[in-house]
């Protein structure tokens, strides 16, 4: 794992330690979340018309609010990843967690939430929201029992998340208004890695 990506993930592991809840809700907004490795808000550049909306909205209520055009730059300075149906895993070995510290037996179930890249994933257990190093999530069915036997699987994903991400552009011609678009393949400047 990059070492930046790990300072990262356990410096944040303390903030999401303290969202503990009886039961996660239905839908889980991870507020300010970057998906994916080396992932950065700042100045994107877009690729092909955007339509942006007053906020993150299913598609049924959509209203554009503008349309942003190929080849202009603006600024992108939050996001979130909205899970609409948590990712479900089982533990299959013991497992104690270099992020969090917690100890997971065989059987626990985690709900999965946001992935952060490079395995690393929001999970929910006992309450509790950790960033986690779960791999095995990304294993497909027939691959997954290799992991597991080279040590790398300490758990089996029963179902993956079912998530959006939905980026804040901030207005070009509104100072300090925003559209929302999870359109996000219609940028570039998303990365920080070359």
């Amino acid at each position: 794992m990059n070492p930046l990506i790990g300072a990262l993930v356990a410096m944040t592991a303390t903030a999401y330690a303290s969202c503990a809840q009886a039961q996660p809700s239905k839908t889980f907004v991870d507020d300010g979340a970057c998906p994916f490795e080396c992932c950065q808000y700042g100045q994107w550049h877009t690729v092909k018309s955007i339509d942006l909306y007053p906020e993150p909205v299913a598609d049924k209520d959509k209203v554009v609010i503008r349309v942003l055009t190929p080849d202009v730059t603006v600024s992108v300075s939050k996001g979130k990843v909205i899970t609409q149906t948590p990712g479900r895993a089982l533990v299959s070995v013991p497992h104690v967690s270099v992020y969090s510290g917690v100890t997971y037996a065989i059987g626990d179930e985690l709900l999965i939430y946001t992935s952060f890249g490079e395995g690393v994933f929001l999970v929910w257990y006992e309450g509790r929201m950790y960033k986690e190093l779960a791999g095995f999530m990304l294993q497909a069915d027939d691959t997954w029992q290799a992991c597991a036997e080279v040590g790398h699987c300490w758990g089996r994903r029963l179902r993956h998340p079912v998530t959006s991400w939905w980026v804040g552009v901030e207005d070009p011609v509104l100072p300090n208004q925003y559209g929302w678009t999870r359109d996000v393949q219609g940028f570039a400047g998303k990365g920080s890695c070359g």
